[in-house]
């Protein structure tokens, strides 16, 4: 299973720049849900952690807090439940903001949308696998 989503960085340079394109290794989710890359293939984007937060206010409110490289709304519980499921799972992800000090939306939605179906045909090449 393939989960294709938008994120904000919490680091400064690195594969965690705007408009980047990762895949998460792992995730935790703000209650404490934890979710694991488990695809057969080699990642097809940098690998980064990712906090997943309850809402968007939490997120920008709370990001210093958060260990992560990036953060988002679903990857953890996402990931978790393809493992309950028993399904091979990933997550790509599109960098589409900072995040940082309540500045939730820096890229405009064209931009979100472009990066969301490049995160898209990326995860549909011959070269992505199939997971099993």
């Amino acid at each position: 299973m393939t989960f294709v989503g938008a994120c904000g960085t919490l680091r400064q340079g690195g594969p965690s720049v705007v408009g980047a394109m990762v895949e998460a290794d792992r995730a935790v989710a703000y209650d404490g849900t934890t979710g694991r890359r488990t695809w057969a293939t080699a990642p097809i984007a940098p690998t980064v952690a990712v906090a997943t937060a309850r809402s968007l206010a939490d997120s920008s409110a709370g990001h210093h807090r958060l260990d992560a490289d990036c953060v988002d709304l679903e990857t953890a519980w996402v990931l978790a439940g393809a493992a309950v499921a028993g399904c091979r799972a990933r997550a790509l992800l599109a960098i589409t903001d900072g995040n940082r000090e309540g500045a939730v939306f820096e890229s405009d939605f064209g931009v979100v949308t472009e990066h969301l179906l490049r995160v898209a045909r990326l995860a549909l090449l011959p070269h992505s696998g199939s997971g099993t």
